[in-house]
Formats: structure tokens, C-alpha cells, sequence
């Protein structure tokens, strides 16, 4: 069963519902499965346990 993790920020209900749909079809193309075959995890992170060059997301965001 292929299994596909989308790690990013929060997301509303309705994006969460698109993009494991979205995800679902394209995998459904690639590996030839059916959709229950497929399983999407959705990992939300939040703005301060992220950093990119050593900085975390919270802090450039609230330089802006």
C-alpha cells in the first residue's frame, strides 16, 4: 500500500480534504492501485517548529 506524508503548515479541513484527494489520484495514476489502497498522512507544523538558514518561520514572519 503506498503511503504518502505531506508535512507543511495548518491547513483547513477543506484544504486537507483537497490535498489528500489531489494526492490520491495522482498516486492512484503512477502506482496503478485503487484509491482505498492508498493511504495520505497530513503533518502540521507549527510556524516556530520550523527553520529555514537557522531562523524559524515565527521569527521571519513577525519581521514582516
Amino acid at each position: 500500500m503506498p503511503i504518502i506524508t505531506a508535512s507543511g503548515p495548518h491547513l483547513t479541513t477543506e484544504q486537507k480534504r483537497t490535498l489528500a484527494e489531489k494526492l490520491t489520484d495522482a498516486a492512484c495514476a503512477v502506482y496503478d492501485r485503487p484509491r482505498e489502497m492508498i493511504i495520505v498522512i497530513i503533518r502540521e507544523n507549527d510556524p516556530e517548529n520550523v527553520a529555514i538558514g537557522g531562523v524559524t518561520v515565527a521569527e521571519r514572519q513577525a519581521k514582516v
